[in-house]
């Protein structure tokens, strides 16, 4: 059996490896496949996805996910456009 990631796994991909383990070089990877296949990501998912995930992380960090989302999800896309 073959899995094949979507673009839009990929970049969620890294970002949680960053996101979950502070690791910088996965941030850098996030942002960098972002800008390189931007057009191909689909950044609404994306944004969906990260919104869900920081929401399941709030009551273990601060207990606003807005925080945790523009940490998670929202720095992603601006990284992938610069």
């Amino acid at each position: 059996m073959l899995h094949v990631l979507s673009p839009t796994d990929v970049v969620r991909d890294r970002f949680l490896h960053f996101y979950a383990w502070s690791d910088p070089s996965a941030y850098v990877s996030a942002a960098t496949i972002g800008r390189a296949i931007y057009d191909l990501v689909d950044w609404a998912v994306f944004e969906d996805w990260a919104r869900r995930e920081a929401a399941a992380d709030a009551p273990t960090t601060s207990g606003d996910w807005s925080d945790s989302y523009e940490t998670y999800g929202g720095e992603a896309e601006r990284a992938a456009q610069r």
